[in-house]
């Protein structure tokens, strides 16, 4: 198959536009919808703090990104909302405490206006102006704000000026500029900068004529404007490709994106061609959408799993795959509502329709996002543990 590939290759604190409303995917019929107000309270949807099916939060949305810890959603408007983790005062007033689902302490909050993208890491996030000004917020403890210190921020600081995408990981950084040239900071484990340095305080050059970065930390791809896909690292994932630590392979071409779970020590992912093919490599465990590899088996070639795909995202142990046309699958583990199809403790090993009309997914540690064609915004899944 490896063959084949390489072959084809804040003004107002809280949003006005925040509701909570259930999906019913049979009939397609959505209920009205009501606006979240400060007089009418919204309490956690359940007690264990699961929204097991897809539930509308936002209207009016063209954007959304998601992390472990905290979500971002850029209306019509282009202002950005944030909401889930506290970190640093970031979101709100407590240190360290985290829940990704709606209620009414946890909405969504104003963070900027004029934004075109965001990334959510971990305890940080990014997001470009209109201007193409990369601005960065949040936890700073491995420099991965990038402006030379790890002062950590409250308010949005300035990070590089004529960015075009921008990504947040665990504890680093990464940013696309207009000549397509790549740049990092932040934690380098993994090697992600290719230096040397343990960590890089401000961006460095790693290379050029790139489009699209992902990593896991350990293992980062790149795609480039030819549509090939390049990697290199130290995880599980290497054992599939040959990775080298220090020096980027060419994987394959006629990518379109190539995406990992969020735990990247169960080392399963996608790559996702332009012609709508999708193949999965590395474990076999749920979300990966293999059955037939032995349990935890590294190393085998990549398998096709689905055609006229149009976007995947993985979760810990779970994926969301949005179909060319509009519908949206999941698959994976279930025990927490994270396939936006209720709770069962058995994982979903082939995937299941979940939604409809879907312009953008985007997958959290234990729970889903996806954005309507209409712009409605939906959450599913779990809040993560507050600590």
């Amino acid at each position: 198959m490896l063959k084949d590939l390489l072959n084809y290759h804040q003004a107002s604190k809280t949003s006005p536009i925040f509701e909570i409303q259930a999906f019913q995917p049979k009939n397609h019929i959505q209920p009205p919808r009501t606006a979240l107000t400060s007089d009418m309270p919204l309490t956690r949807m359940a007690e264990d703090g699961e929204i097991p099916r897809p539930y509308r939060i936002m209207t009016d949305i063209q954007s959304i990104n998601t992390c472990i810890h905290f979500n971002g959603a850029i209306d019509k408007s282009n202002t950005l909302w944030v909401w889930g983790g506290h970190v640093y005062g970031v979101t709100f007033d407590s240190y360290y405490s985290f829940d990704v689902l709606p209620n009414l302490e946890y909405c969504p909050q104003k963070l900027a206006d004029n934004v075109i993208s965001c990334s959510m890491g971990a305890l940080h996030l990014l997001y470009v102006t209109k201007d193409h000004h990369l601005w960065g917020w949040g936890d700073n403890q491995q420099a991965q704000l990038g402006v030379g210190n790890v002062s950590s921020a409250v308010e949005a600081i300035h990070i590089m000026d004529d960015v075009i995408f921008s990504y947040a990981g665990i504890f680093y950084s990464c940013a696309i500029r207009s000549d397509h040239s790549l740049w990092g900071w932040g934690s380098n484990i993994g090697n992600i900068m290719l230096t040397e340095q343990k960590y890089c305080p401000e961006p460095v050059h790693i290379m050029d004529d790139v489009v699209s970065f992902s990593s896991t930390g350990y293992t980062t791809y790149v795609i480039k404007s030819d549509g090939s896909l390049w990697g290199w690292g130290r995880d599980n994932s290497e054992q599939c490709f040959h990775l080298c630590p220090d020096k980027p392979r060419k994987v394959c071409d006629h990518v379109k994106k190539c995406v990992n779970d969020v735990d990247s020590a169960n080392g399963f992912g996608f790559i996702l061609l332009e012609n709508g093919d999708l193949y999965s490599y590395g474990a076999c465990v749920p979300g990966s959408l293999v059955t037939n590899r032995v349990q935890n088996k590294f190393g085998a070639e990549p398998i096709k799993v689905l055609e006229h795909v149009d976007d995947v995202a993985c979760g810990k142990y779970y994926s969301l795959i949005k179909m060319q046309d509009g519908r949206m699958f999941s698959t994976g583990t279930n025990e927490y509502g994270q396939c936006g199809l209720g709770k069962c403790s058995d994982p979903f090993y082939k995937p299941k329709l979940a939604m409809y009309d879907v312009a953008e997914i985007a997958a959290g540690h234990m729970h889903g996002m996806a954005l309507q064609k209409n712009g409605d915004l939906w959450i599913w899944g779990h809040g993560y543990e507050r600590t």
